[in-house]
């Protein structure tokens, strides 16, 4: 998966014409948020990643990864109704709502591709349309506020006898 964010660091405006690229550790030297995946298993495998900070202090964070998803009810989804739903939710560790919050930037449905070698497919099943799948949410409790995103993956067809991952 390609994950990219952006923010703007005041801190880390420059009279450079041209944006300042980090790779890699130099990455590290930067402020970035505490995103973090609710539904991945087995946490992040980061194989690499960028990020471009332009002389107004705008960064642009771009990072590949592996990650794998606990789905809840789809097998059974699909066993049953030959559908499921999959939620992907990114959070921020510890920062509140009105501190961090988090937006698509533009929503594009063909962002999100799954390749037909993927291990993530079960065999016979595929990934449907994402129109209109994005969605922005507040999660609330007594003490404090959180900004999420969500999208919902829909899948149709049929799983084949197999183990659960």
């Amino acid at each position: 998966m390609t994950f990219r964010q952006e923010y703007e660091d005041p801190r880390l405006r420059h009279d450079e014409e041209e944006p300042i690229t980090l790779h890699g550790h130099e990455m590290d030297a930067i402020w970035q948020p505490d995103t973090f995946f609710r539904q991945s298993k087995n946490g992040i495998d980061v194989l690499d990643g960028y990020a471009t900070v332009t002389s107004d202090g705008s960064v642009r964070l771009s990072q590949r990864f592996n990650i794998r998803f606990f789905c809840f009810g789809l097998r059974d989804g699909l066993e049953l109704y030959g559908r499921a739903n999959c939620d992907m939710e990114i959070a921020s560790y510890g920062h509140q709502g009105k501190d961090l919050a988090y937006t698509w930037k533009v929503f594009d449905k063909d962002a999100i591709r799954i390749g037909a070698e993927s291990a993530f497919m079960p065999p016979g099943v595929e990934l449907g349309d994402l129109s209109g799948a994005e969605s922005f949410v507040v999660f609330e409790n007594p003490r404090r506020s959180y900004s999420t995103l969500s999208i919902k993956f829909p899948f149709s067809g049929n799983v084949e006898d197999e183990d659960d991952d």
